[in-house]
């Protein structure tokens, strides 16, 4: 034991000296230069405006402008002492916003504290440089860039009525100036000023209590701008933004002028004809960003918000079931905005997932199905629970050697259930685990986390916990179920690989479709007896212990392995595995749960 600390030890400080050399060989060098930034010489053969050569050379003809005090003030970053104006302006889209601590493109972030006269003589160049009307382009970098320079001045200054009103001023300006400009570079820069403005007012807001009315009268300006703007313009890029924040900008106004409220309901309107009718096309940004606020802001909450936010949410799922998948920052905005509205609806008490009025409700004893599929539900403290029927059977467990993914786990034998037992149709939620268990026993809680997402994280002993207490609400035998009733219901009478469907996108959330994260439940489609994501999503635990050779010898009737030692079954795969992982026959177990791991439960019904 000594001698292997020891052997330890050594191997630690060898790695110490290792480390320090590549430190002072490589990094050191890097972080010495002063102020923490690394000057970068301005490379006059690459174009940082896009200019077309025609431009360009119209650009490299401006008058000269007067920078004497900025070529003293950073020399040291590379600043072409000598160059004429197109290079100055190289020189600021490629290193000013670096230099002022402010990131934009590939520019780097430096470490350094920058003068208040700094910012000014960086503003200044910029103006002399719009004062000679350069090429479009030319100008609406380096017009952004000037906007960013005065606005960081402005945010560093006590908040107050005057300094909300002077940015908002600021913004307004800047807005009119480019107003008329119709290339793609001043729309997104119109739309980020507007964007801008909302921001000012509903901080002011949230600073004073109240709206200034200074603020409100500049608000009013914006609002013809982007009404302006948005005149016959579809809900796509990059006019997305300004339709946010005209809704955001009208239901600020809203609370100064009740003369808005019927305007704001008429902008939301059109926008929900606008998502009605493109469905999927349209950016997920535009789909929840704004219209999340519009479809669920304040109390109460009416039919006509309540209808709004179902018919938002069926055009997220249908986002969401995409295949194949948008891989994208709005996706993940939209899912985000989803979760919020159902959230809040959920918390208001309504119930966006009833079941179907044919489902009959049993208010005491479960008996035996008719028929392998038929539906039957209960409610247990307000949360209802939609079962399917499995009836007892015969069927082959396991895989042929030839299936792709086969491990020598899953032998193939035969099983005979002699019970059948009602099957819950999707994996437990979030909504449900609470209401039964309560928040507070959750493994994990997510702040606005969907309560129709399947709870995860819980381990196997604690979920056959909550089955003895649904048990007991319900007057019910409720449980996990075995390894082999998982198999048999998830195949559904079916030998295929993927639970009767031709491909695992048709029926699982896995690692090529998930984006990473869990889904709610319903989403895919059914299995022949309705139920839905016994593949993928999440794990789902059994009863079973884990025993790597009990297909050898366990009995051909209701076989369930004892938990002999640490290791419990899980079955189904989950967002983060592979497709073979996800077969009706593939078999994993864990001692401890994950974020990947869920459960699903059985209903064992009154013997006749």
């Amino acid at each position: 034991m000594d001698r292997s600390l020891g052997q330890h030890r050594c191997f630690g400080e060898i790695l110490q000296f290792l480390f320090l050399l590549l430190f002072f060989v490589f990094l050191f060098p890097v972080v010495l230069p002063s102020r923490g930034i690394r000057a970068e010489k301005v490379d006059m053969n690459k174009d940082p405006f896009g200019l077309t050569e025609e431009e360009r050379q119209k650009a490299e003809q401006l008058p000269a402008i007067d920078s004497g005090k900025a070529a003293k003030q950073f020399a040291k970053f590379g600043f072409p002492r000598d160059g004429s104006t197109y290079d100055i302006a190289c020189w600021i889209a490629r290193n000013g916003l670096a230099v002022s601590r402010i990131p934009l493109d590939d520019a780097e972030t430096a470490d350094c504290d920058i003068s208040v006269a700094d910012i000014d003589l960086l503003a200044d160049l910029c103006d002399q440089i719009l004062a000679l009307d350069p090429p479009r382009k030319f100008f609406t970098r380096i017009f952004w860039f000037r906007h960013l320079m005065r606005q960081f001045r402005i945010d560093n200054e006590k908040p107050s009525v005057e300094s909300t009103v002077k940015a908002l001023t600021f913004c307004r300006d800047d807005l009119l100036l480019i107003i008329g400009f119709e290339d793609y570079g001043s729309t997104v820069y119109k739309n980020l000023l507007v964007q801008q403005g909302v921001s000012g007012i509903g901080n002011a807001k949230m600073l004073f209590g109240e709206i200034p009315p200074q603020a409100a009268e500049i608000g009013k300006e914006f609002l013809a701008a982007a009404d302006t703007l948005l005149a016959d313009q579809p809900l796509e890029r990059p006019y997305e933004i300004l339709y946010e924040s005209r809704v955001d900008l009208l239901r600020l106004l809203a609370e100064t002028d009740p003369a808005y409220a019927p305007v704001l309901d008429q902008r939301q309107e059109e926008i929900l004809e606008l998502l009605k009718t493109r469905g999927e096309e349209i950016l997920a940004t535009s789909l929840y960003g704004h219209m999340f606020a519009a479809a669920v802001p304040d109390p109460p909450l009416t039919e006509k918000k309540i209808e709004t936010a179902r018919v938002l949410l069926e055009l997220f799922d249908r986002l969401d079931s995409q295949n194949p998948v948008p891989e994208n920052w709005e996706y993940m905005n939209a899912a985000s905005s989803a979760d919020k509205i159902t959230l809040l609806l959920d918390e208001a008490g309504i119930d966006l997932d009833p079941a179907p009025a044919d489902i009959p409700v049993e208010t005491g004893k479960f008996t035996a199905g008719t028929a392998a599929g038929e539906k039957r539900a209960l409610t247990a403290n307000g949360v209802t629970y939609v079962f399917s029927w499995c009836p007892p059977g015969e069927f082959t467990m396991g895989s042929p050697e030839s299936e792709e993914g086969h491990t020598g786990s899953e032998k193939e034998h035969r099983v005979a259930l002699t019970q059948g037992f009602w099957m819950l149709e999707s994996e437990i939620t979030i909504k449900m685990w609470d209401s039964v268990m309560g928040e507070r026993t959750r493994p994990v809680i997510r702040e606005k986390e969907n309560p129709r997402h399947p709870v995860s994280s819980v381990m196997g002993d604690a979920a056959l916990e909550f089955c003895e207490k649904l048990s007991q609400l319900s007057g019910n035998e409720i449980t996990l179920p075995t390894e082999a009733q998982w198999e048999y219901a998830c195949r559904a009478g079916s030998s295929a690989p993927y639970a009767g469907a031709d491909s695992p996108d048709d029926v699982c959330w896995y690692r090529e479709n998930s984006r990473n994260r869990p889904h709610r439940g319903k989403r895919k489609a059914p299995n022949a007896w309705g139920l839905y994501d016994m593949l993928g999503n999440l794990d789902e635990w059994c009863r079973d212990g884990y025993d790597e050779a009990f297909y050898s010898h366990s009995p051909e009737a209701d076989p369930c392995a004892p938990l002999a030692g640490r290791f419990r079954v899980r079955r189904g795969g989950n967002w983060c595995s592979y497709a073979e992982e996800c077969r009706a026959a593939s078999r994993a177990w864990h001692r401890f749960a994950t974020g990947y791991t869920g459960f699903r439960i059985i209903l064992v019904p009154e013997a006749e």
